[in-house]
């Protein structure tokens, strides 16, 4: 079984399909797909899904003869969508009718066989944390396509400069720290890898940084991955770092992120093969995340005790 992943691909452009509304929810989604789609080279799908009985399915633009006012007004929401999408990107808008938005979504990322799910976020006051509507809650807990998350007023950055992944001392981190690495390579960015101790592990520490943090890949995933992580670090295209705290959550907000970075985290152990499933821990981070987060489905049935990546 191949695992999703994130990134441009061999076969050909990446294809990210875009959860749009003409809201700032939508905005957000939108502004994430345009920096990824910038970054690997991706083509955009601006997918929006309205109710069977309101549903003008299409691809936009289109000849507006004999439109009704619905769907004049989505082909007005579509056409300001894909009039803020740079030029030198390849975007196409098209509403989707459904009775369930996450289903619709799902299903059509499928049909267009793209790579990634963009999605905005409901806003949660001063801080921008993030509030999960339930469309994207439910492709959280079910989506066979990597999910990407964006943080309430989102600006596309010019590209996605870091990748950063974090993993703790559980095994079963192998697909998450596979796939960070390979995404990093594939678009250029730099990888940081983020190793989460406990406090009483930390305290034992007396390795230089680097080192410890490649063991710990080579423990929770493979010493071929720990090579391909050791030689970005020597080339200077990957930076370790080790943060502690009781929990992933508490230590995730003692982390300096930059604004055109994004997190990549693996689905809970709890997760069906082959499916996204975003546990408690990773809701937990998310809430007070300031940057994108994107979540990897599971390749490999999980032991339900724990959660990967965490």
């Amino acid at each position: 079984m191949t695992q999703p992943s994130p990134q441009p691909t061999d076969q050909g452009p990446a294809k990210i399909l875009v959860g749009y509304l003409a809201t700032p929810s939508g905005s957000d989604a939108l502004n994430l797909g345009i920096g990824l789609a910038r970054s690997w080279n991706a083509d955009l799908e601006i997918a929006m899904v309205v109710p069977h009985s309101e549903a003008h399915s299409g691809t936009y633009p289109h000849t507006r003869a004999h439109e009704t006012v619905i769907s004049r007004k989505l082909s007005t929401w579509l056409e300001d969508a894909l009039a803020k999408v740079p030029d030198e990107i390849n975007a196409t808008g098209r509403v989707v009718s459904g009775s369930d938005a996450a289903r619709s979504l799902h299903r059509t990322a499928k049909e267009l066989d793209c790579d990634l799910i963009s999605l905005g976020t409901r806003g949660g006051g001063l801080l921008r944390r993030f509030s999960i509507g339930s469309s994207a809650n439910t492709l959280l807990h079910s989506s066979s396509i990597p999910v990407a998350l964006a943080p309430p007023r989102y600006e596309a950055p010019e590209r996605i400069s870091r990748i950063s992944c974090m993993f703790g001392t559980l095994s079963g981190s192998h697909e998450l720290i596979d796939t960070a690495i390979q995404t990093a390579k594939k678009s250029g960015s730099e990888l940081r890898l983020i190793s989460f101790l406990t406090q009483e592990d930390a305290g034992a520490l007396n390795q230089e940084v680097s080192h410890k943090v490649l063991e710990n890949v080579e423990a929770n995933a493979n010493r071929y991955l720990a090579e391909q992580a050791k030689q970005l670090v020597d080339a200077g295209s990957a930076s370790t770092e080790i943060v502690t705290g009781k929990t992933v959550a508490e230590a995730a907000t003692e982390l300096e992120w930059n604004d055109d970075e994004i997190l990549l985290a693996g689905s809970s152990r709890l997760a069906t093969a082959g499916r996204v499933f975003m546990g408690p821990r990773a809701a937990k981070v998310l809430r007070t995340l300031p940057i994108p987060l994107v979540i990897t489905p599971a390749l490999e049935k999980k032991d339900e005790s724990e959660e990967a990546g965490e």
